[in-house]
């Protein structure tokens, strides 16, 4: 293998050449990879106007207001692999291998430090790569900042985050590697002496929603984490912007006729080391050199030839050394802008005391900007007298040696263990690679970008604000929160205020956000304030005597400061009350996080209390901060409100005075201002008001399982005696008769049966792996209907719909714990057993004639496929004579029923009873899932899944059911629009109304399926976001049944994840060009496999 011999080279340099800063990812091996990467931001929370319920714009929607702050690698594949040696390997097994992020997990979250200060870090991300259908490793992204070292990087294009370029790096930890031989040799390059047994990743991004809303451009590299290295900037050293000056791009450049004054700086950061083991300089110009427009052309701006320099000590010269730099050839994007540059030992041993720089020559811009003598190396260059600087290395490299921001909390007590009111942050000083001893840093105050709030000053004291590096070249500071910082925030002027329009004719009111030159102009004694809690504090650090900003526009913020959010001191006074303390925050956090309104109402005490929906609360709010499930998404609830919501929880009191639930308003269901989405919806026909929803039943006072002698007809009826098994459809492992009845009375109706029943403990886990699919078959079909009801409309409907989806998961989760308790496996996350529709029949023969489709929510779709897949066999209620139905539900289980009872306790193994799943809270709700350890639990679940489905008895609904009528007869009273109800003559269709609106329904197509999505639509980001969701769903739900029972917890949390992509894959057109969308909406996307 090449990559042994490379891994034995790598290690026999680390041990010769012992350095203390390591460039990591620039270092070799390394791996090269480029794609998309999909940020989802939540642009609603990033304007000030929506802080404020009571402004008086109103919402402002913004441009992405339903945005789920998820971040997600895509499309990323292995473009170059570079071996200990550093050379490449044309022909790596890993080329082509795909990067993955969050594979069994909900998705990562971007997220800002303030809405003042809207600098984004990755939280909650999982890394890893795959060829093939194996996972090669897979571990935790340290949360980072993910847009350190920000310019303006598209040059001469429209305004906007598109032109935004970034680069940062992080660390790869808890590292699960697989046995392939593929990725072996970067795994025991990780075992390194001087290495972390971590990986260390860098990534560039740009071009953000350019091309594809919420999508971007990412290269990144990665490589072998060495101790000492820093979180966020990574290389050894680092060459920063030089001025060229106006640059003179001739006339037929797209760039002649650009207004340079606004482009500037021309170029950025580039993160490099200087191998000397190799005798070789290897560059990261990933985030470097500016690019075109993606309308212009899809490469880097041509700037001329550019060459590798030293500046001499007196920096009037330069010596230009090797090759011109490659950035316009296809190898500099496939090895993700990582140039490498042989060294002879002249430069090599300049280097060690000089500044790295990259010239352009003269001629090639206007002379306003120095000029620098050339001493000549090369030749080629004898013409070359006089070059100008594009990149020159900065002497002294500064860096935070951690994550450089945090969150802190004035700590008048230590009642709270949660609360924090200093933080220790560590800087790292190296000159020319080397650390630097005795060199001073200073940290500085300085204002963020926001200059019209009103902050207290100096509340965060440093114990000193000029230190000196040891030896290490590391300097510690400690940052103290010594004062409390008041609620509200205060503005020097309403920074969200209300203007009229008069330009089409139409008074209007919008909303004007003020920038900082707009405020100077505004400032007045006046102030304004916002509930926004806490303060954010920048410090910047320098090795500069004097603490004044570079003056460069502001960039030097994404890179060069510590940011504190100093959290606002609130007192609370128990016992906690939802009027008080609770509904306050939750009103902001409904207001400012629109997807949230997917999951619950979160401004509605009612449906906060559910004991479900505390279960979820208490859940999301006690999750570590890097988790990406972590509540709220934007990680700005002070530890005070935290602690006080958490008790509160456990005793949801309404207010102090009273402890009655507040009566909650009647839902109004808005329906989207769109009519093209709902020209084709029109009212359902009242057929389906069908005459059995007027009929009553006259009970009867027998039983029927005994001696009612309609049922025994039944029974002996020649047409339920012959199973109508389809041709194309197998039988099932085990046939039998559909029987509550003893087992002693079993023998003398095996003569009735077409052939006798196979009972065999293979054949019983066979069926009960067909039970596993049977029930999980329901859920694409009901989940689709129910996620196609707009919020707050068809309540009752979708309540009733979502309880019966609780119900098919427990169903699942019941038969696959008998599975366990008798030694089978559970096959899930496999293409032959998760569903596809349309479809004929359920897994295991069952109901083989029955259309099924995924349909949005409507009374026709509800009666056809949801009652028609819940049928009982037989069925009194409400028909005029008896319904027979063949292969049904109940039938395949009572199949399954009866083969327990007589194969008896001897198939339970004892040990598998700690691998069964139990919901991780309370379930009553819903029904009880039983602990499997022998024939009577076993029995009891197969019986609660019989009740809950069909009903226990065809004469009396609700027999057995625990006062809740089985699935059918709820769908039923969906489509009569009544509820069932006891009469006096028996039961009929006339309670409470289940009012219908179809236009409380979004118009969705009908069968989603990925080869009919049109590719570059939002249809397809939002469906395929979607399908991300469901894969992983699949994956833990398949982990969780087969040896991991404590992730039932991530179980639930994809659930959660899947019902946010379902909803907006509903709202979101299937088609839309221009001002024109298509009259029907995406829909979810089942398939198994997206590619």
């Amino acid at each position: 293998m090449q990559w042994m011999v490379f891994s034995t080279f790598l290690f026999s340099v680390t041990l010769l050449i012992p350095r203390l800063v390591e460039g990591s990812y620039l270092d070799t091996p390394r791996i090269n990879f480029r794609g998309k990467f999909r940020a989802d931001v939540n642009s609603r929370n990033n304007d000030l106007c929506n802080f404020d319920l009571n402004n008086e714009v109103g919402e402002v929607m913004e441009w992405n207001y339903r945005g789920t702050n998820e971040w997600e690698l895509t499309d990323a594949q292995v473009t170059a692999v570079v071996g200990a040696d550093g050379n490449v390997i044309p022909d790596s097994p890993l080329l082509g291998a795909s990067i993955f992020t969050n594979k069994k997990r909900p998705f990562g979250k971007i997220v800002d430090i303030d809405v003042d200060f809207q600098v984004s870090s990755i939280y909650g991300m999982h890394f890893g790569m795959e060829s093939g259908n194996e996972d090669l490793f897979q571990g935790t992204w340290s949360h980072s900042v993910i847009v350190h070292d920000m310019w303006k990087r598209t040059k001469c294009a429209s305004g906007g985050s598109i032109n935004f370029g970034a680069q940062s790096t992080s660390r790869i930890t808890d590292i699960v590697w697989s046995s392939s031989a593929l990725i072996e040799s970067l795994k025991d390059a990780t075992n390194c002496p001087k290495c972390t047994g971590e990986l260390s990743v860098s990534i560039s991004i740009s071009r953000y929603g350019e091309d594809r809303f919420t999508f971007g451009e990412v290269t990144g590299t990665i490589g072998v984490a060495k101790m000492g290295e820093p979180l966020v900037v990574g290389g050894q050293r680092k060459m920063e912007s030089a001025d060229p000056g106006t640059l003179n791009f001739p006339a037929d450049h797209p760039f002649h006729d650009c207004d340079q004054s606004s482009q500037k700086p021309w170029t950025y950061g580039a993160p490099f080391m200087v191998d000397k083991a190799r005798k070789t300089l290897v560059v990261d110009f990933s985030n470097a050199l500016p690019i075109y427009s993606v309308k212009v052309e899809d490469s880097l701006v041509d700037l001329g030839t550019l060459w590798f320099g030293v500046l001499s000590s007196d920096e009037s010269s330069v010596i230009l050394f090797g090759e011109p730099i490659p950035y316009l050839q296809n190898d500099f994007l496939i090895q993700s802008g990582i140039v490498e540059q042989t060294l002879t030992d002249d430069i090599l041993s300049e280097l060690e005391n000089s500044k790295l720089v990259v010239a352009i020559e003269s001629s090639g811009v206007v002379q306003d900007a120095p000029l620098y003598n050339v001493k000549h190396l090369l030749p080629s260059l004898n013409n070359m007298e006089q070059a100008q600087l594009i990149l020159i290395e900065t002497e002294y490299f500064v860096r935070p040696r951690d994550y450089y921001m945090d969150r802190l909390e004035f700590n008048s007590d230590s009642a709270n263990p949660m609360k924090k009111d200093s933080s220790d942050m560590t800087l790292l000083v190296t000159r020319f690679g080397e650390p630097s001893d005795g060199t001073e840093v200073s940290v500085c105050p300085t204002y963020n970008q926001q200059q019209m709030v009103i902050r207290p000053l100096n509340v965060i004291s440093v114990d000193n604000e000029k230190k000196t590096t040891g030896s290490d070249g590391l300097v510690s500071f400690d940052f103290i929160l010594s004062e409390s910082i008041p609620f509200p925030r205060i503005y020097t002027m309403n920074p969200c205020k209300s203007v009229s329009s008069n330009s089409d004719g139409d008074a209007r009111k919008f909303a004007v956000r003020f920038n900082m030159k707009e405020a100077e102009k505004e400032k007045s004694d006046a102030q304004y304030t916002l509930p926004i809690d806490g303060q954010l504090y920048n410090f910047w650090y320098t090795v500069k005597p004097q603490c004044k900003s570079p003056d460069d526009g502001g960039w030097f913020l994404y890179k060069a400061v510590l940011s504190f959010l100093a959290f606002s001191t609130v007192e609370y006074t128990a016992p906690y009350t939802w009027v008080d303390d609770v509904k306050p925050i939750f009103d902001q956090v409904h207001h400012l996080h629109y997807i949230m309104r997917t999951i619950l109402d979160l401004s509605n005490f009612t449906e906060v209390t559910l004991p479900h929906n505390i279960e979820l609360l208490k859940h999301a709010f006690s999750r570590d901060i890097t988790d990406p499930n972590y509540m709220p998404v934007t990680r700005d609830l002070s530890p005070t409100k935290l602690q006080m919501i958490m008790i509160w929880l456990n005793n949801p009191l309404y207010s102090k005075q009273s402890n009655k639930k507040s009566v909650p308003a009647t839902p109004i269901c808005q329906v989207p201002p769109s009519p093209t989405l709902f020209s084709t919806n029109v009212p359902i026909p009242s057929y389906y008001n069908p005459p059995r929803c007027l009929l009553k039943l006259i009970p009867f006072d027998v039983d029927p399982l005994e001696q009612e002698p309609y049922f025994q007809a039944i029974l002996e009826d020649p047409k339920f005696k012959t199973f109508t098994l389809a041709a194309e459809n197998p039988p099932r492992p085990l046939f039998g008769l559909d029987s509550d009845q003893e087992k002693s009375d079993i023998a003398q109706h095996l003569e009735t049966l077409p052939f006798l029943p196979v009972c065999s403990l293979d054949g019983l886990k066979r069926q009960l792996q067909l039970a596993v699919e049977l029930e999980f078959a329901t859920l694409p079909l009901y989940l689709t209907s129910l996620y196609s009801i707009i919020e707050d409309c068809n309540v009752d409907a979708y309540s009733t719909m979502r309880n019966i989806v609780m119900q098919e998961m427990l169903h699942f989760a019941q038969s696959a714990n008998i599975l366990i308790a008798i030694g089978g496996q559970v096959k899930i996350d496999d293409p032959t057993v998760v569903p596809n529709y349309p479809t004929t029949g359920l897994p295991g023969n069952v109901l083989p004639q029955l259309q099924l489709s995924l349909k949005k929510f409507d009374l026709e779709h509800t009666y056809h496929a949801f009652m028609g897949l819940e049928s009982p066999m037989i069925t009194f209620v409400g028909r005029p004579k008896p319904e027979i139905t063949l292969n049904t539900i109940g039938q395949f289980y009572n199949e399954i029923r009866l083969c327990l009872a007589i194969l008896g306790n001897e198939i339970y193994d004892p040990e598998r009873e700690k691998l069964q799943v139990h919901w991780p809270w309370d379930s009553s709700a819903i029904g009880q899932l039983y602990n499997i350890t022998d024939t009577e639990s076993a029995l009891a679940a197969v019986k609660e899944i019989v009740e809950q489905g069909e009903g226990e008895s065809p004469i009396n609904p609700e027999s057995g059911t625990n006062g809740r009528y089985g699935h059918f007869y709820r769908f039923e009273e969906i489509v009569c629009q009544n509820r069932l109800v006891s009469t006096q003559d028996g039961y009929s269709y006339s309670g409470a109304p289940i009012p219908y609106n179809s236009l409380g329904v979004w118009p969705m197509r009908d069968n989603p399926r990925k080869k009919t999505v049109i590719p570059g639509t939002q249809c397809e980001t939002e469906a395929r976001a979607f399908h991300h969701a469901y894969r992983a769903f699949l994956r833990v739900l398949d982990e969780t049944f087969n040896g991991a029972p404590e992730k039932i917890s991530d179980v639930v949390e994809l659930m959660e994840s899947l019902q946010v992509h379902a909803k907006k894959t509903m709202w979101t057109p299937y088609f839309e060009c221009g001002e024109y969308q298509s009259d029907e909406t995406c829909g979810p996307v089942w398939d198994y496999e997206w590619n």
